[in-house]
Order: structure tokens, then C-alpha cells, then sequence
């Protein structure tokens, strides 16, 4: 699944080069959207070297080394922009894409027992099968809104952090550099620190969350993350200041940073690994449904009933995912520990 996602994203990155009208461009992005299943599929293969008795602590380095990619990927991006042009920075993503694709193919080696009936795959009676796995469906919705939380914060916060930017000009061993550079591009710098500050700390404590699940059970862990995310997500909506903006969202970031991996390792605790991969290409269906439903409500919301509204119905949706996992837990009698799974 990883060759069959990485091939095609090579191709797409190529074609992005040659573009030469806004129309090509949205008709190759459209492409890329079709052939984006590179990320579930790596999700499925991690998990299916995944030990038993540490599921979330391999989906939490997983997990890392994602956030690392997407921490550096903008910031080389940019780099290679300036440096060798737009065009040629595709060709570059190009390149990693095919390398990476075929690092899996020499140096991941697996067994194939599928039977030549098997491999007969139906997108709808895939998604029907996997829908009639125990829990899928509150998973799914589960993602969804973890991921409309998470998307309602990307139209925002770029317009709220030049509201607080006043008092970070003030502080002295600032001044000189906005002198510098300018307001304006003081105002950019700063708010691209703050958006990214989740990351950073993401990469750092991640590994901390599985390491954790592994041993006391994902409900647990997964409780304690979204309410912790919940809270300092409703925080940063009284936020006057740069200062405590970010302070919360390093707090925001290092709870967070719990949930998705988590909710992976819950996933490869419950399912057999035959079906795992179709899952999580379900479940990777399910974030694109939510960012796009975020975005559109976090604008909608910021530009009707200001941008600090976004932050509390943000928060809202974190307990919303912890709600649909209480009822996960008592409605279907789904076992959070990591024994309780395997179907094979």
C-alpha cells in the first residue's frame, strides 16, 4: 500500500513543476488529493510490526517522526523557494518522495499470504466491512472532530496574534530587531513561532504518552490528554498577551500530542492487522473530512462572533471527543488494554 501511495505522490510533485495556469495547478491538486493515502498506509505498515505489549509507544515514535517532517518540511520548503525556485522545489519534493518509496521497497521485507480473492478490493464494501468492526464508527467520529478542533485554529490564529503583538515590541531585547526588520515582518516571525510551538513540544513529550498508555491502558491516557488539551485550548481565548498565548499553546501542544497516536495504538489494539490497513485509510478520510469542516467553521465563527469564539469551540470539540469515548467504553464494552485485542 505504502509503494502503491508513494509512486503516485512522486508523480503528482512532478507534475506540480510543469504547471502553468491556476487551473492546472487546482486540477493536479485535485489528483494529489486522489493519491494522498501514503500517510494511513505507512500508519498500517508501522502498526504491523508493532510488539504487542507496546502498540502506543511505536505509534508515538511514529508519531514523531511526523511531526518532524511537517515541523521541517515548510521551513526547507521556504529554504529551497528562496534558493532554487518554486519549480524546482517540487522536483526536489519529488525526489525525497521517490527515495523514501524506495527505501520501504529494499529495506521493508513481509510476508504476502493474501489469496488473489482477497486482494479484490471494493471501496464501499470495504468501508461497509469496516464500519461493522466493533467501535469503528464512534472512532471515526472520534477523528473527525479531533481533527475540526485542530482545523478551526488555522484561519485564526494568523488574524489573533498581531492583536496581542503590542506588548512583545516593547520588550527590550526586541526592539532592536523589530527596528530592523519591521513591524510587519516582526508581526509574520512572531506568529509563526507561536503556530508552531505545538510541534516543537509535540516532538519532544510524545513519546511520553505511549511509553504511559502501554501500561496503565489508552482510556486512561487518552482521557487525561483530551481534557488537558480541552483546557488549555479554552484558555487561550482569555489570553491578553504574545507571552501567554504561547505559554498556552506549548500546554495545548503537549497534551495533544497524546491523543492522535493514541487513538492509532486503540485501533491496532482492537482490530486484526488484515483489515488495520483500510481502517486507517478510513480514519485518514475522517481528518480530511475535519479539516475542511474546521477550517470553514473556524472562519465562519471568527468572522461572525469573533476569533476568541474559536478558541472555546475548539476546546468544545476536545470534550466532545472525550464524551464519544466514555460512551465508547460503556456502550460497546470495547477493551482499552492492549491484551484484549487480536482477532487473528
Amino acid at each position: 500500500m505504502v509503494i502503491r501511495a508513494g509512486l503516485p505522490n512522486g508523480i503528482v510533485y512532478l507534475l506540480m513543476s510543469t504547471v502553468q495556469t491556476p487551473w492546472q495547478l487546482t486540477l493536479v491538486r485535485l489528483l494529489y488529493g486522489l493519491t494522498s493515502g501514503y500517510m494511513p498506509a505507512a500508519t498500517a505498515l508501522a502498526s504491523s510490526f508493532a510488539d504487542p505489549s507496546q502498540a502506543g509507544k511505536t505509534m508515538a515514535f511514529f508519531q514523531r517522526s511526523a511531526i518532524l517532517g511537517q515541523s521541517l518540511g515548510p521551513l526547507l520548503g521556504g529554504v529551497f523557494s528562496a534558493w532554487l525556485g518554486i519549480r524546482t522545489t517540487f522536483i526536489v519534493a519529488d525526489i525525497m518522495m521517490l527515495i523514501n518509496t524506495g527505501v520501504i521497497v529494499i529495506g521493508v521485507k513481509m510476508n504476502r499470504t493474501t489469496s488473489k480473492k482477497a486482494r479484490r478490493m471494493h471501496l464501499f464494501l470495504d468501508i461497509k466491512e469496516a464500519f461493522q468492526s466493533k467501535g469503528v464508527g464512534l472512532i471515526f467520529l472520534m477523528f473527525v472532530m479531533l481533527q475540526v478542533s485542530i482545523a478551526m485554529l488555522i484561519p485564526v490564529i494568523g488574524l489573533f496574534v498581531p492583536q496581542l503583538i503590542l506588548p512583545i515590541h516593547t520588550m527590550h531585547a526586541l526592539t532592536l530587531l523589530t527596528q530592523m526588520i519591521g513591524r510587519r515582518r516582526m508581526d509574520l516571525v512572531v506568529t509563526g513561532a507561536i503556530f508552531s510551538l505545538p510541534s516543537w513540544i509535540s516532538f519532544i513529550v510524545v513519546g511520553l504518552w505511549g511509553r504511559y498508555s502501554d501500561h496503565v491502558g489508552r482510556k486512561i491516557v487518552l482521557m487525561f490528554t483530551l481534557i488537558g488539551g480541552a483546557l488549555f485550548v479554552g484558555l487561550q481565548s482569555l489570553t491578553q498577551t504574545v507571552i501567554g498565548l504561547g505559554l498556552l499553546r506549548l500546554g495545548s501542544g503537549a497534551f495533544m500530542s497524546g491523543v492522535k497516536p493514541n487513538l492509532n495504538a486503540l485501533i491496532t489494539d482492537l482490530l486484526p492487522a488484515n483489515i488495520r490497513g483500510r481502517i486507517f485509510a478510513i480514519m485518514g478520510s475522517a481528518m480530511s473530512i475535519g479539516t475542511v469542516t474546521g477550517s470553514l467553521l473556524g472562519g465562519f465563527m471568527g468572522t461572525t462572533w469573533g476569533l476568541r469564539s474559536v478558541f472555546v469551540a475548539s476546546a468544545m470539540s476536545l470534550l466532545g471527543v472525550a464524551t464519544i469515548l466514555l460512551g465508547l467504553t460503556t456502550s460497546n464494552n470495547i477493551e482499552f488494554r492492549r491484551k484484549a485485542t487480536n482477532k487473528n
